[in-house]
């Protein structure tokens, strides 16, 4: 993968760092040669990886691979003897890189969201509307696991740029291009983890409240911690925002 090398470097060659310094050649090729070579030295990489991480072209693809290889017994080990964790770097970096590429097509999708009936009527549309939020309200030890691990697994393909439609049974009610959480995460873990046990465990929304962000998706959060979540009458909270949702009335 000659070419996509290649495109990472020259992306590289144009970003700065927190303190508005360019990364030097040595540093772009030490995490060049992090991406190629450091996944052949876990020793308990899963078959069907490519240890050339230079071969992944797909965000969502090569963040469910990041997230396996994180988790790796000898992971922190192969990092160090990269030199200045060149390994966790590159990867971030990488990431960022596979996001920015004007190559990742744009995916459309759909949130169906009803204001209710009777007496479980609740504000859902506007609510979201207004905080121009697309909610998922599907949650592990709440629902039926079927269709959360569904769910959760089609969240994990949506990435930045892409377009949410809110509709209803017969109409759209709103669109806007996704971009990451607002807010900081307080706990980064693993939507892999949750849907393998099929289990939310402690990060119960009637527990847990602060905002959980995921390792394998960069727009899909959790925030346990809205004050005004539907005027208080729902505490699930699995969000994707989405900048400058219109209104279609």
């Amino acid at each position: 993968m000659a070419d996509k090398r290649n495109d990472f470097i020259q992306w590289m060659s144009r970003q700065q760092k927190g303190y508005g310094k360019f990364y030097t050649q040595n540093t772009i090729n030490s995490y060049c040669s992090a991406l190629k070579n450091s996944s052949a030295k876990l020793s308990q990489l899963p078959s069907g990886i490519q240890k050339d991480l230079f071969e992944y072209s797909d965000t969502n693809e090569f963040l469910k691979v990041k997230a396996i290889i994180e988790k790796q017994p000898d992971f922190d080990e192969v990092d160090i003897a990269a030199g200045h964790r060149a390994f966790s770097a590159g990867m971030e970096l990488f990431q960022r890189f596979l996001q920015d590429s004007p190559k990742t097509k744009i995916r459309y999708w759909t949130f169906k969201h009803k204001p209710g009936t009777g007496g479980n009527a609740r504000p859902i549309l506007s609510w979201v509307k207004d905080k121009n939020f697309a909610a998922m309200q599907y949650e592990y030890n709440i629902q039926a696991t079927g269709p959360v691990t569904a769910n959760w697994n089609a969240a994990l393909k949506i990435r930045e740029g892409d377009i949410i439609f809110l509709r209803g049974d017969d109409c759209v009610h709103a669109y806007g291009r996704v971009i990451p959480p607002r807010k900081k995460a307080d706990i980064i873990l693993s939507i892999n983890d949750f849907v393998e046990k099929k289990d939310a465990g402690k990060y119960l929304s009637t527990e847990y409240d602060k905002v959980i962000t995921f390792k394998e998706s960069d727009v899909f959060y959790e925030d346990f911690n809205l004050p005004d979540r539907y005027e208080r009458d729902n505490p699930w909270g699995q969000w994707i925002n989405g900048s400058t949702i219109m209104i279609e009335e």
